[in-house]
């Protein structure tokens, strides 16, 4: 995107009663280009202020690579505990601190041990509808048998 900070201090300025007019005499640009500017004014702001803002881009890699691509996401896996310090996933107690501090949380120490690991013995038909859910739904293998499982869990308690 060209011109991400004047697309994004147009938007701005339209947002604060500023006319197509002005906005465009401000710019020195005409007002189609400023009509332009103010519609791709969200995705310039995006552009200047990635989700990832305020991480080290080695660990805002690490965490899009484990399928995380919103602040949000890194905050729901903190909170369900999918986010821990150890040596079998790769995030180090420091990148697990910065991660803890990025988001404003407070630590749990139920955060700093790695749950155990869930084995299931599914059929190959059963793996195969399991990835093509997950993709389709855009979402984890593991979030989508967390679910069937908490649902089983619900229909129990009936």
């Amino acid at each position: 995107m060209r011109n991400p900070r004047q697309k994004w201090k147009a938007y701005q300025l339209h947002e604060w009663g500023w006319s197509l007019e002005e906005i465009a005499t401000a710019f020195q640009v005409k007002p189609d280009t400023a009509a332009s500017w103010i519609d791709h004014g969200p995705e310039a702001y995006r552009e200047l202020h990635p989700w990832h803002e305020g991480l080290p881009t080695r660990l805002a890699n690490y965490l899009k690579a484990m399928g995380l691509h919103s602040r949000e996401e890194v905050q729901h896996a903190f909170q369900r505990g999918q986010l821990y310090a150890g040596v079998e996933n790769g995030l180090g107690e420091m990148r697990y601190r910065e991660i803890i501090d990025w988001l404003g949380a407070d630590e749990s120490p139920s955060h700093w041990q790695a749950p155990p690991p869930l084995v299931l013995d599914l059929s190959p038909r059963a793996h195969q509808v399991l990835r093509y859910l997950a993709r389709r739904r855009g979402v984890s293998r593991d979030d989508i048998i967390e679910r069937l499982v908490l649902e089983a869990a619900g229909d129990l308690e009936d």
